[in-house]
């Protein structure tokens, strides 16, 4: 139907014996038309929320990643050293 294609009213059964004005059974079909919109836009909704979810673990896992990258270089354990040897010379003077 999103694209246009109609062609499953060709194999669908028309309505038999059902009560009510065409309006009635009009309006019924709309209520179920409507119903069924606002469980899919409601579906989508979660996906949405799923989505995001999972993006800020992803963005959480890579920085978490690059943190350990970074701090697991030589040059970050001297630097590391460094500030120590730093540290205690500025304590002791």
């Amino acid at each position: 139907m999103a694209e246009g294609d109609y062609s499953f009213l060709d194999y669908t059964q028309p309505m038999v014996n059902t009560v009510g004005t065409d309006d009635d059974k009009a309006a019924q079909l709309l209520s179920t038309f409507y119903s069924m919109v606002r469980k899919v836009k409601a579906r989508e909704e979660g996906l949405k929320q799923q989505v995001e979810i999972l993006t800020f673990q992803i963005d959480q896992d890579r920085r978490k990643k690059e943190f350990e990258e970074i701090t697991s270089t030589e040059f970050y354990s001297n630097l590391k050293e460094q500030a120590k040897t730093l540290r205690r010379k500025r304590q002791d003077s």
